[in-house]
């Protein structure tokens, strides 16, 4: 058993949970610096100003903003902009107290929206939005925490048949990285020392759990592919749309890992449970 973990394992886990959902808030994810297009401007000049700054949407230039354009929507190029103004309702409105979690989910049914504070509109997010490092660090915890988990579902439905399991290149690398680490953490134990997708395979091996997590044998396949592929990109200073460059594919990636990260997490709070 890992002894960092096993005498409150739901508890660390369920922390680790609380902190990568909702320690960032949405005002992380916005572009603060809220740039206007003045009301005198044709489509075309505005479209060009857009596509100058990688804008998808901005807000018309009003005493108190209350018409936004977008960009892809700038049609015909010669009308008057403000013409194709559309009014900036309540559904374009979120509150800067919205976790960073729910910001990026929102984001895949609407290109856009507006970050509310103290009355005042402060800040913009868009699609564009996901490139930044912050998202990056939010599922980064994520995928921390499922690895977490995951030693924890392995070492409870393998025991210590786990290490049979491995392939020999796997444990050859475990058993190095583990004499390194003793060194100076003398409560590391050897699953500690497995790479993510060592934990995916172990993970692959435990029957009943997987079908528990809602994945057949070849769904779960490509699922590890995903998420180590995932997980090297941001190792590497990469970033979420560096993995998936498509926007409404990488929130849905955003979305499976978080939802991984919580079903993983909830089985230790269960088995801890006595459930």
């Amino acid at each position: 058993m890992n002894r960092i973990w096993s005498s409150s394992s739901a508890t660390q886990l369920g922390t680790l949970l609380q902190i990568a959902e909702h320690s960032l808030r949405v005002t992380e994810l916005a572009e603060t610096n809220l740039q206007r297009a003045k009301p005198d401007w044709s489509a075309r000049q505005a479209l060009d100003w857009m596509q100058e700054h990688g804008f998808d949407a901005a807000p018309i230039d009003d005493p108190e903003l209350y018409r936004v354009i977008v960009a892809q929507s700038l049609r015909p190029l010669d009308h008057p902009v403000v013409l194709q103004a559309r009014p900036l309702d309540a559904a374009l409105l979120v509150s800067s107290d919205l976790s960073m979690a729910d910001g990026i989910v929102r984001l895949k049914r609407q290109q856009f929206y507006f970050v509310l504070q103290r009355d005042q509109i402060r800040a913009i997010v868009t699609r564009a939005d996901l490139q930044r490092p912050a998202v990056s660090m939010i599922i980064f915890s994520l995928i921390l925490t499922s690895e977490a988990a995951m030693r924890e579902i392995i070492s409870r439905d393998l025991a210590s048949a786990w290490l049979d399991k491995l392939r020999p290149t796997a444990r050859a690398q475990m058993e190095k990285v583990y004499e390194v680490r003793l060194r100076t953490n003398t409560e590391v134990t050897k699953l500690d020392c497995l790479m993510i997708h060592d934990l995916l395979d172990l993970l692959y091996e435990c029957t009943a759990t997987l079908e528990t997590l809602g994945f057949t044998k070849s769904r779960f396949k490509k699922w590890k592919e995903q998420l180590v592929r995932l997980r090297d990109a941001l190792a590497h200073g990469g970033g979420l749309l560096h993995a998936e460059p498509d926007p409404l594919r990488a929130i849905q990636l955003f979305e499976d890992v978080r939802g991984f990260a919580e079903k993983t997490t909830s089985l230790v709070d269960t088995d801890a449970a006595g459930g």
